[in-house]
C-alpha cells in the first residue's frame, strides 16, 4: 500500500502480488511471482478489470529478486532491494537496467529513457486488448471514466522500528513492514480533462507492505484456499482475502 498525492489529496494505491520464496540461511529469493492488479482508494476509486489483470500476468516478473532476512533475538528483518516495473509499455525498452534495481529516480529516467506519449507512442502496448495503448484504469467517484496510461515505478521493502516481524516458523497474522516507491505516469487517453491529472508520492507517508503467510507447501489448507487452477483466479482470490484499503 502506497500513498500518492493526486487532485491535491492523498490516494492509497493497493498493489497485489503472489510470491513464492526460497529461503537459504539469510538469503531469500523469489522463485515464483505474478502481479495481481491494482486498486486505488481515496477521493476516487480506481480499479483494473479481469482483462487488465490477465494481460499483466506475463509482465514485471520478479523471479530472481533477492531479499535478505535476518533474525535478531525475537525479531526478524526483511529487506528487498528496489524493483522497477513498467506497465502498458515494452519492459526492455524502459527499464533502467537488467537487474531492475537501479538507483535512478523516476525524474532521472523520464529524461534519459522517456516513456511513450500520445504524440510518440513507440514502445507502448495494448496490455488489456481494449483497442487502446497502455493499461486501462476504471475511475469512479468525483471523477468518472477510463484512463489509459503507461507507468514506470520502483518499490522496495524493508523493516524499521515499529514494523518488525516477530520471529516464528509459521505466521497466523499478517506481517506489516515498510515500503518506499517512486513513480511516473503518462496518460495516453483521454487527451484532456481531469483524468489526465498526474500523481506524486505523498511526502512523509508510511507506505507499507502487508504479507500473508500461506504455508510452506501446497499441502497447507491456507494455500489451497487461495491458489486456484489459473493465475488470474488466484489473483482475484488474493484480492478478496486482502481487500483494498487506505493508509490515511
Amino acid at each position: 500500500m502506497t500513498v500518492s498525492e493526486a487532485l491535491s489529496l492523498p490516494q492509497t494505491s493497493n498493489n497485489w502480488y503472489y510470491l513464492e520464496l526460497k529461503h537459504t540461511g539469510t538469503a531469500v529469493e523469489v522463485v515464483k511471482h505474478f502481479d495481481c492488479g491494482i486498486e486505488v482508494r481515496g477521493t476516487v476509486t480506481v480499479t483494473t478489470s479481469r482483462a487488465t489483470v490477465m494481460g499483466s500476468l506475463a509482465h514485471n516478473v520478479q523471479v530472481g529478486r533477492k531479499i535478505t532476512a535476518l533474525k535478531q533475538a525475537d525479531k526478524c528483518s526483511f529487506e528487498a532491494a528496489r524493483f522497477w516495473s513498467i506497465r502498458g509499455a515494452e519492459e526492455q525498452k524502459f527499464i533502467p537496467n537488467e537487474a531492475r534495481d537501479a538507483a535512478d529516480s523516476a525524474a532521472d529516467l523520464s529524461r534519459s529513457k522517456p516513456l511513450p506519449t500520445r504524440s510518440a507512442t513507440d514502445g507502448a502496448l495494448d496490455t488489456d486488448g481494449d483497442g487502446k495503448l497502455g493499461i486501462a484504469f476504471q475511475v469512479t467517484g468525483i471523477i468518472m471514466g477510463v484512463r489509459n496510461s503507461v507507468q514506470r515505478d520502483w518499490s522496495r521493502w524493508f523493516t524499521e522500528p515499529g514494523y518488525e516481524i516477530a520471529a516464528s516458523d509459521t505466521w497466523t497474522k499478517d506481517l506489516r513492514i515498510r515500503a518506499d516507491f517512486d513513480n511516473e505516469e503518462v496518460v495516453l487517453d483521454p487527451a484532456s480533462g481531469p483524468l489526465v491529472s498526474g500523481s506524486t508520492p505523498r511526502a512523509g507517508a508510511k507506505h507499507a507492505l502487508i504479507l500473508r503467510f500461506l504455508g510452506r507447501d501446497a499441502s497447507d489448507p491456507r494455500v489451497s484456499a487461495i491458489v486456484k487452477a489459473s493465475e488470474v483466479d488466484t489473483c482475484f482470490a488474493i484480492q478478496d482475502a486482502l481487500p483494498a484499503g487506505t493508509l490515511e
